[in-house]
Parts: C-alpha cells; structure tokens; sequence
C-alpha cells in the first residue's frame, strides 16, 4: 500500500505529516518568523587573539557580561569560546589559568 500523502520521515522512518504546517499562533514564533538576523546580531563583536592569556579573555567577558567571544588569528576570526568551554576544559587542579592562553582552551 503506497501512501499518497506528502510529509517527512522522522528518524525511525515514520510520517511526519503536516508537521511543518501548522504554525503556532499568540506566541512569540510569530514575531521571530517576521525578524531578520540583522534585528538583533550586533556589530561590534566581542574578539580575543589566539596568543592572548586566557585570563585576559575570561575578564573581558566577565566586564562585558558576554557569554562569548570570537578567537582570531590576526584579523581573521578562527573559533569561538565560551562560558562552557571554560568550565568543561579547564583542568580543576591548580590555577595554570595565568599559564594558559587562549589557544591552549
């Protein structure tokens, strides 16, 4: 028996029909489908260079309260660190942050 209906698979193969076509209304995902990225990115990006010591990059995000900021090398932009990355990959023995610069995270 062939289905005659059009939708989407799931992962598990199953039929995903009229999933995407229903939108929520009162909601807040009617004002984000009429916004455009450039409503809300800003311009003057946060940036820290890959030879910098990591404990001038985690005090310009602590005095800027940004959870972010973008890793260049020279003037082109390499990565991203975040919050996270500093509590996931910090070694917890020690304090070997004034040793480390950005690019040992």
């Amino acid at each position: 028996m062939r289905h005659r209906k059009k939708g989407i698979l799931d992962k598990r193969g199953a039929m995903l029909i009229g999933f995407f076509k229903k939108k929520p209304t009162g909601t807040c995902y009617s004002q984000l489908s009429s916004m455009l990225v450039k409503d809300i990115m800003i311009k003057d990006v946060l940036c820290a260079q890959r030879a910098e010591k990591l404990s001038e990059a985690a005090h310009m995000m602590i005095g800027a309260h940004a959870s972010c900021l973008v890793v260049l090398e020279g003037e082109k932009p390499t990565g991203i660190i975040t919050e996270r990355d500093f509590i996931k990959k910090l070694p917890m023995e020690g304090n070997h942050a004034d040793d480390m610069i950005v690019n040992d995270l």
